[in-house]
């Protein structure tokens, strides 16, 4: 839930203990092994929007999710409002796209 202050960490070792929503996955990877390796109590959910709504009955503390994730919901403005964005990131990536190889000279035609 909102706080008065920015919601800022520096280690996922910090959110210990604290009940987190995540996308549930068909195995363990990388990222779910950070969390329970930080001692973070997984809560599995089938989309954002539901790890969210379980922030706002105040069954988890947090729930995984990138800063578009809110945009997308059916939330009201009030629920909007009572959600805040961490200001820490846990993990960074470059997003591109795929192109089809032979599809490649009408796509990059020199001016």
């Amino acid at each position: 839930m909102k706080q008065e202050d920015h919601f800022h960490w520096s280690k996922l070792e910090e959110l210990s203990g604290k009940m987190t929503a995540l996308l549930r996955a068909n195995k363990v990877e990388y990222l779910h092994q950070r969390f329970i390796d930080a001692g973070i109590q997984l809560v599995y959910v089938e989309s954002i929007e539901q790890g969210l709504q379980l922030v706002l009955k105040g069954r988890v503390y947090y729930a995984f999710g990138d800063n578009l994730a809110l945009s997308e919901t059916s939330f009201s403005d009030d629920e909007k409002g009572r959600l805040q964005f961490s200001e820490s990131s846990f993990y960074s990536n470059k997003i591109g796209f795929f192109y089809n190889s032979e599809c490649e000279k009408k796509l990059f035609v020199s001016p």
